[in-house]
């Protein structure tokens, strides 16, 4: 449908050419066309990762990715990190109700500021499962408390390594399975864990009910 209507805006253009690229067709027909040289290309995620792997499509040089695919590149292919295109707000309302909230509410509907891709029922499920009682040691997940007037002590220390890398790397698996579904990934994810210090161990942790080879 997306490719029936840039064609449609494209006849009005000189010299554009519309490639769409999706599960189902011939992929040896969408490289030749890929080849031939063309401006604007339209494909599903799946199908856009499998050119990836046959280099027929080089991502060098964009700015966007969608979130989905983000996640599970990782790494931007210039090897530094994702960012928001922008950031949202919140309202006074939406922060004094985010008060009232649990942490895995909180967490779930904060994220959902971002995580668009994503039903916030599935984010609530994400969250229930990365900050449950079983992942975390205090009701709380990261319980505030009061030192005096001026001061207020946040508590990011009881998930399963003790280490505050655990807050965002306990809803990485939750994330990452998801995104390979949206993306129509067939193939087992490999991960590989090579890092040092806290944030290795947290992300060996998260991890380890599947096989790794850390480094």
């Amino acid at each position: 449908q997306v490719s029936e209507e840039m064609h449609k805006f494209a006849k009005f253009l000189h010299g554009i050419k519309i490639v769409p690229i999706y599960g189902g067709q011939e992929i040896v027909r969408q490289i030749k066309a890929l080849k031939a040289g063309t401006q604007i290309v339209i494909g599903t995620p799946g199908r856009v990762m499998d050119h990836m792997r046959r280099k027929t499509v080089k991502f060098d040089d964009v700015k966007i990715v969608a979130l989905d695919v983000a996640i599970t590149m990782g790494l931007s292919r210039d090897g530094g990190l994702f960012t928001p295109v922008s950031f949202p707000s919140l309202s006074a309302l939406e922060v004094e109700t985010l008060c009232g909230m649990p942490y895995r509410k909180r967490a779930a509907y904060v994220m959902g500021k971002f995580l668009e891709e994503f039903r916030p029922e599935e984010l609530n499920l994400f969250a229930k499962n990365a900050y449950g009682p079983d992942r975390f040691d205090h009701p709380d997940v990261a319980p505030l408390h009061k030192m005096d007037k001026r001061t207020w002590c946040l508590e990011l220390w009881h998930g399963p390594t003790s280490a505050f890398k655990d807050m965002a790397l306990q809803m990485l698996p939750q994330l990452l399975s998801a995104s390979l579904r949206l993306t129509g990934e067939k193939k087992t994810a490999c991960i590989l864990a090579a890092t040092s210090g806290d944030t290795g161990k947290a992300a060996m942790e998260v991890f380890s009910q599947y096989l790794l080879l850390p480094l």
